[in-house]
């Protein structure tokens, strides 16, 4: 982790473990480690909602990684700024991370889409029956699942938009956790 991309900081000051999960970004400090159990502190969690990335070099960081989040107003705010051990670390970090960026915003935009059908189905009553919907049922409209919005062949899940690991996030994960690491997904920055 860099805390100022102008200034210098000896290397490992601020060293941090990253685990980039399908819909979030966990920042890790390693707490203990043994032979074969490594123990973290977690330090932060971002949502890939809205995430951008910027690469940057300058004479202390050659390998920088800035994340940022698109703020309402259209002004991006820093979220936090990396630097890789090398070249290929940032490389490979980087293409994983724009890859989930780029499938949790495409889930979004089903999710909003859906929820966008399900609103205009609640409030355009059908013709057929007097004073409501054909389907409604105290008000509401009938439950339609999501192949039926989207077809088999859109890729689109059910279970896609209830994964979400950021309720992990929201509900406050505990200090320090225990886990064994696997190169995929997890990078030490």
């Amino acid at each position: 982790e860099v805390p100022d991309p102008n200034r210098p900081q000896r290397l490992g000051l601020h060293q941090r473990e990253v685990f980039l999960f399908n819909d979030l970004l966990v920042v890790t400090k390693i707490f203990q480690k043994k032979k074969i159990l490594v123990t973290y502190s977690f330090r932060q969690s971002f949502p890939l909602v809205e995430m951008h990335m910027q690469l940057f070099q300058n004479s202390y960081y050659q390998f920088g990684i800035k994340l940022l989040s698109a703020v309402p107003g259209g002004e991006r705010k820093v979220l936090i700024i990396f630097n890789a051990p090398s070249l290929q670390d940032r490389l490979r970090f980087t293409s994983d991370l724009r890859e989930s960026i780029a499938e949790v915003q495409e889930m979004e935009k089903y999710r909003v889409e859906s929820e966008l059908e399900k609103q205009k189905g609640m409030m355009r009553p059908n013709a057929s029956q007097p004073g409501g919907a054909k389907d409604s049922v105290n008000g509401t409209m009938a439950r339609s699942s999501l192949e039926d919005t989207y077809g088999a062949g859109d890729g689109l899940k059910r279970g896609a938009l209830s994964s979400s690991l950021r309720d992990l996030s929201d509900a406050g994960v505990p200090g320090k956790t225990t886990s064994k690491s696997s190169s995929w997904g997890h990078l030490r920055i």
